[in-house]
């Protein structure tokens, strides 16, 4: 049913989208003090400022060109 492709869809994007967000904390993980420093200011300039404090319960990776919970 349309229903249930929606709900499928939805599923698809909302794994995409932490998928995302997972890499981009990763990345700012990864950086220096200061390079931190940085983007947390340039975010909170952008009015992102929280972004890199939304967590999720757990790892997302790749599977056949798929975004997978691990």
């Amino acid at each position: 049913s349309t229903l249930d492709r929606s709900s499928a869809a939805s599923d698809v994007y909302k794994r995409q989208r932490f998928y995302l967000l997972q890499r981009v904390q990763d990345a700012f993980a990864a950086l220096s003090e200061t390079d931190q420093a940085n983007v947390k200011s340039m975010l909170s300039t952008c009015g992102m400022g929280d972004i890199l404090d939304v967590t999720i319960d757990r790892r997302i990776g790749r599977k056949d060109n798929n975004e997978v919970w691990i």
